[in-house]
């Protein structure tokens, strides 16, 4: 297999790994993002069997359409249509299974601890726990730098300049021209741009779960680690956009390409980490706000309540937007036309 098969290889495996376990991502007291007030029902049978029947689902349908791919010369393609494909097996097992707990979660005895009533935000501890925005200024030196750089050093810029990255480094590329030179840097702060604006939004969301700091055990620390992990990603893409630039460090460039893989693996293992450390590991305690009603599949968050723009996933990993908030269907709005100009630029 040449290069280009190999990553869409691996990305097939890696998006089927993150959906397979997207069930065992969540808080103790929640499962298929339907919210409990105690752990305790996670290890009831059904609840289990539920679980099993969604990796053998998922595992297996992804297994299946790899396996008749097997022998195809068009391997490559089919795995890239592939992959929506098991996306959506993924978000109607997940809805249907989520439809499943609410109606068993009925049949159980009331559960005293579960309120539907309004419940206040300790904002002295959110504010206590918050992160100097001053920590986003350190993505805008690189941006910066390669400017400086690019306009000092224009004649020993390499003849190509690349415009495209994969696991192994640039696979996209430019002729070198003052309007080349400054797509590259538009594009770079454009990124830029994003986390910052991506960081900050995150930085102020409340949990999930309001009113009882213990209902979240562990929020806190994890949103902050969330946070470290966002600002080291905006410079990981700086460095790379910045590598064409530092012409007179070939043996830096050298290395700092060989290091993309590491630093990639380095961002999906460690919220990982975080997430076993600071949450996996802790009891939910107290009455905890009972907002189901308000996650459509479990998956998308709809609150027009809620003055939250971002809020913790229910199930999986990191934020979500509440697509009740205007401001949610903006921020789509600019991703999607920054997706477009960017490739209108790299062509």
């Amino acid at each position: 297999m040449n290069r280009i098969q190999v990553i869409n290889e691996l990305s097939w495996w890696l998006l089927l790994l993150l959906l397979v376990v997207e069930p065992w991502l969540t808080n103790k007291n929640v499962i298929f993002g339907v919210v409990f007030s105690q752990g305790e029902f996670w290890q009831k049978p059904f609840p289990r069997r539920l679980r099993r029947w969604y990796l053998l689902v998922l595992l297996g349908g992804g297994l299946l359409f790899n396996l008749l791919l097997l022998n195809s010369s068009q391997k490559t393609t089919w795995l890239l249509l592939g992959m929506p494909l098991l996306l959506g097996l993924s978000l109607l097992t997940f809805g249907i299974f989520h439809h499943k707990i609410l109606n068993w979660q009925l049949q159980q005895k009331t559960d005293l601890q579960l309120t539907k009533q309004c419940l206040s935000v300790d904002t002295q501890q959110l504010s206590e726990n918050e992160l100097s925005a001053w920590w986003l200024v350190t993505l805008l030196i690189l941006p910066f730098t390669a400017v400086i750089s690019a306009s000092f050093n224009y004649a020993d810029l390499p003849a190509k300049l690349p415009v495209h990255f994969s696991f192994t480094g640039p696979d996209a590329w430019i002729n070198k021209s003052q309007g080349g030179v400054w797509k590259v840097l538009v594009m770079q702060f454009g990124i830029t741009l994003i986390f910052i604006l991506l960081t900050w939004l995150m930085r102020r969301s409340p949990a999930a779960v309001r009113g009882n700091s213990q209902a979240v055990p562990g929020f806190y620390r994890f949103r902050r680690s969330i946070y470290f992990l966002l600002i080291f990603a905006g410079l990981l893409s700086q460095v790379t956009l910045s590598t064409p630039f530092l012409t007179q460090q070939n043996q830096l460039v050298f290395w700092l390409n060989r290091l993309n893989l590491i630093f990639v693996l380095i961002l999906v293992i460690m919220p990982l980490l975080f997430y076993w450390f600071f949450t996996l590991r802790h009891e939910p305690h107290g009455p905890i706000l009972n907002d189901n009603s308000k996650w459509l599949l479990g998956l998308i968050y709809y609150d027009p309540h809620d003055p939250s723009i971002f809020v913790q996933k229910r199930s999986g990993l990191g934020f979500t937007l509440n697509m009740a908030r205007p401001a949610s269907w903006v921020i789509l709005g600019g991703i999607f036309v920054f997706a477009i100009i960017a490739a209108w630029l790299q062509n």
